[in-house]
């Protein structure tokens, strides 16, 4: 019981926007493109953004059509909350809008650039990038307190002692600690920065916890920290591939991308 969402995922001819694993392969899921990022709460609690904002019920897709708001700020590009009544897009304009169940708002918060990713402890301790390869808007990390957003950190292409390594194009949180991935994998354990550089762009960084944790990005590169150290997965490297997603859950991970030519790639780990 696994989605995938792609912008186009072309299946037999036909777009479609969201596959299913059942345990055997890959099904489609949902007709027609769009979806850019997925999030879900339970089997029927499902929410998927992209030049829309969808939702399944267990039975149905629906898109949320009636809201000026959301309707208003897509194209969307990331989203995390802690229920269908507690959620937040982020979106290409470098807006985020609060999903309260039953009507959107935008957040005090405008980024420079496109948001990358959104990941949370809990409703009171967010955290959200935004950033582009662009030399002079690299990268900003904002932090949502329960009430207001912050600016947290600033990214550069030469970063000074105050910045990290940009671009920044992925955040995960774990107790006290948190990683943002970009430039460099950059940690901050008890307020402490630390910053790893892997030779390549993060673009995706998520674990269970602090000896469980997977980082992706171009190239096909993928590798895993086991609290000691990192251990890269030759195998999966590719001259051309980019690893832009991952999942984890139990022993079991998904890690999902696409090479330049628009194939898309899934790989499917398991201890």
């Amino acid at each position: 019981n696994v989605y995938a969402v792609g912008f186009t995922i072309t299946i037999n001819g036909l777009p479609y926007g969201v596959i299913k694993w059942n345990g055997t392969e890959w099904l489609p899921e949902k007709l027609g493109g769009g979806a850019r990022a997925i999030y879900g709460f339970s089997e029927d609690d499902i929410w998927v953004v992209g030049n829309g904002v969808w939702h399944y019920d267990g039975s149905e897709w629906k898109e949320i059509v009636d809201d000026n708001v959301l309707n208003g700020n897509k194209e969307y590009t990331c989203l995390w909350g802690t229920s269908s009544e507690n959620l937040y897009f982020g979106s290409q304009g470098g807006k985020i809008v609060h999903w309260d169940g039953s009507r959107g708002s935008v957040a005090n918060i405008q980024a420079s650039e496109s948001f990358r990713d959104i990941y949370g402890l809990d409703a009171n301790n967010i955290y959200a990038v935004a950033g582009t390869s662009d030399a002079y808007r690299p990268g900003e990390l904002f932090y949502y307190n329960g009430a207001n957003w912050e600016l947290l950190k600033t990214g550069s292409l030469m970063p000074n002692e105050d910045q990290l390594y940009g671009p920044f194009y992925s955040v995960w949180t774990y107790s006290n600690e948190l990683y943002v991935g970009g430039g460099s994998l950059a940690q901050r354990i008890d307020g402490i920065w630390i910053e790893e550089r892997f030779g390549y762009i993060i673009y995706r960084v998520r674990g269970t916890n602090s000896n469980n944790i997977f980082a992706s990005g171009p190239f096909g590169n993928v590798a895993h920290y086991n609290g000691i150290e990192w251990h890269k997965y030759e195998e999966l490297t590719r001259d051309s591939g980019v690893m832009s997603g991952i999942f984890i859950s139990g022993s079991k991970v998904f890690i999902v991308g696409y090479t330049t030519s628009n194939t898309t790639l899934i790989y499917f780990g398991k201890n």
